[in-house]
């Protein structure tokens, strides 16, 4: 959803403060941080962060930061911006701010070292919402819950260690208010990733190992984790099916697994079953420093099969949910073996398919009702009457399907109360699932001690090689040239599937021959694509050879005339800006 004119916003700012909503009138992460903070109490009017301590004592994160952003500031000047680093409390560590002006308004918002600036503690704001969140979240003026930053633009980025992955701080960039200022985020982007880089750099030779063996693994297949004496590193599925364990007692396994024959074990007390596990060893020449495994559920038979009784018939799935990366079709094969036996919550970012594969689901059980009670509705309707409309849905005893969209927005007490009425539908033969964000509430704290099944769905960024097949789903009937594919590949789609198809449906109905050219792409999509690190002569120029593609129709010979370079030229410029435009044919 494109931001909000200023007036506009403000409005839905108030008539929200007011207990009115339009829920479609604010980006849904502004919704539910708006109602996070509302559930949490916080006074709208003016709340400033407190001084509560002495923010953690991070050396490794402060020096990397000084050392790159101390560089960023030189080469930005006094362009009105400044950085705030916090630890993973939200409490301010450091500021970094150039200009009079900039500084003394900061200092009216108490962006000074011990100054929390969480989420419960003064409502939506770009640090607080990303700890939240745990991604990117920017905050433009009357999207901050707390009057006091209505003249901001924040943006906050998780920084994170660059072996545990473990949240170390957030950066958090501040401008005046200004939502067409699209360049802090990209400063902030690039400064947390230039940090993340330096905190990578300064590791021993052993972490440095251990991370490349397990990117190594993971680029491979899902399931996977990496293992020494004192580190953990492991992906979302691997995470899963290990919940329960931790590092000594996994590094135990490990090392008895490496002493088998075949270095396969087969292991219960994990996750919800047996599982498999794999184990080979990391090696620093010739000495054995971890042990990379592969995780896998072991296929339990339904009973059904197992009697021989026919299986109904899976659904075909929509365009929104194709693809072939192993961790997204692993999380697919899981919510369909497990929907039905026991209450399941399908956890994920925005826009990664949550809703799509409940309606697959409820496809395939072929269900004769479908009833879908949205948590965000809940606001609006009062808790009490949208439960007591889940429960007459319960009651009625029919062979359906029932979705709670969004449960962790829940306070506690409803939230509970709707996993009660999840679960009694369901031991009553009903079929029931619930939808959260990946780091919202965790589905035990309302559904504790009870039978419940959690599969993660992967955000896009981690599933890229998906993005040809999607984008050309959602580009029918028109195709999809190789140019666009290749920067597709590189934009961070932080709204995930449900973006990707925004922007290609967007591109599909703005033109109208049959292939969508680079000349079809928004200019600040091109602009976002440029990942790498290149000088700001570089980065201007790459943007001058795109403007050329786009004006020419995605003509490189006619843009590299217009440019008055050889085609060559114009060629190996944007392979050094990482756009290989003629890698693959599409």
């Amino acid at each position: 959803m494109t931001h909000l004119h200023t007036d506009s916003l403000a409005s839905a700012r108030e008539d929200f403060l007011g207990g009115s909503l339009g829920v479609n009138r604010v980006r849904q992460e502004i919704l539910s941080s708006w109602m996070r903070s509302k559930a949490c109490s916080v006074p709208a009017d003016s709340s400033l962060p407190q001084l509560v301590a002495e923010p953690e004592v991070d050396d490794r994160l402060l020096t990397a930061a000084n050392t790159v952003i101390s560089a960023v500031a030189e080469s930005l000047g006094d362009l009105g911006i400044a950085f705030i680093l916090t630890d993973s409390r939200a409490c301010v560590m450091r500021r970094w701010t150039a200009g009079t002006g900039l500084v003394n308004r900061l200092d009216t918002v108490n962006a000074h070292p011990g100054h929390l600036y969480a989420e419960e503690a003064i409502g939506t704001n770009a640090v607080g919402t990303a700890i939240e969140t745990g991604m990117l979240a920017r905050v433009d003026g009357s999207e901050h819950y707390s009057s006091a930053f209505l003249t901001f633009t924040c943006v906050g980025v998780p920084i994170r260690d660059p072996i545990s992955r473990r949240l170390r701080g957030i950066l958090d960039v501040t401008a005046a208010a200004d939502h067409n200022n699209r360049l802090i985020t990209v400063v902030a982007q690039q400064a947390a990733s230039a940090i993340e880089q330096v905190m990578a750099e300064s590791g021993s030779v052993v972490e440095r190992a251990l991370l490349a063996e397990f990117m190594r693994a993971r680029r491979r297949t899902a399931g996977v984790a990496v293992v020494s004496d004192r580190i953990l590193i492991s992906d979302p599925h691997a995470a899963r099916i290990l919940e329960g364990t931790n590092q000594p007692q996994l590094w135990e396994y490990a090392a008895g697994i490496l002493q088998s024959e075949d270095g396969t074990r087969e292991v219960t007390g994990w996750g919800n079953g047996p599982i498999s596990v794999t184990a080979a060893p990391v090696r620093l020449g010739s000495d054995a420093i971890g042990a990379v495994l592969q995780v896998r559920d072991k296929p339990v038979q339904s009973s059904a099969a197992a009697n021989g009784a026919s299986q109904p018939r899976a659904a075909k799935l929509p365009p929104e949910l194709i693809g072939t990366n192993a961790a997204f079709a692993e999380s697919c094969h899981l919510a369909r073996r497990e929907f039905g036996r026991s209450v399941l919550v399908i956890a994920g970012e925005t826009g990664t398919g949550k809703s799509w594969l409940a309606q697959v689901l409820h496809n395939d059980r072929q269900s004769e009702a479908l009833h879908i009670h949205d948590a965000l509705s809940a606001v609006a309707d009062g808790y009490p009457a949208w439960l007591e409309e889940l429960r007459g849905v319960a009651a009625d005893g029919q062979d359906a399907t029932i979705v709670v969209e969004n449960i962790d927005l829940l306070p506690g007490a409803v939230g509970r109360a709707a996993a009660g009425i999840l679960l009694d539908a369901q031991h009553r033969g009903m079929a029931c699932l619930a939808t959260k964000d990946v780091l919202g509430t965790t589905a035990q704290t309302f559904f504790a001690g009870n039978e419940v099944s959690e599969i993660r769905l992967p955000a896009l960024r981690d599933r890229t090689d998906d993005i040809p097949k999607l984008a050309a789903s959602f580009a029918t009937p028109r195709k999809l040239s190789s140019t666009v594919i290749q920067i597709l590949l590189r934009l961070p789609w932080e709204g995930n599937i449900r973006q990707l198809q925004e922007v290609v449906k967007g591109m599909v109905s703005s033109g109208l021959g049959p292939s969508i050219e680079v000349s079809d792409l928004p200019p600040e999509l091109s602009r976002t694509a440029l990942r790498r690190n290149l000088s700001r002569f570089q980065r201007g120029e790459t943007y001058i050879i795109l403007d050329a593609l786009r004006e020419t129709g995605g003509s490189k010979q006619e843009a590299a005339a217009l440019l008055g370079i050889s085609r060559s030229t114009l060629y190996r410029k944007l392979q050094a800006a990482g756009l290989e435009l003629d890698k693959t044919a599409y």
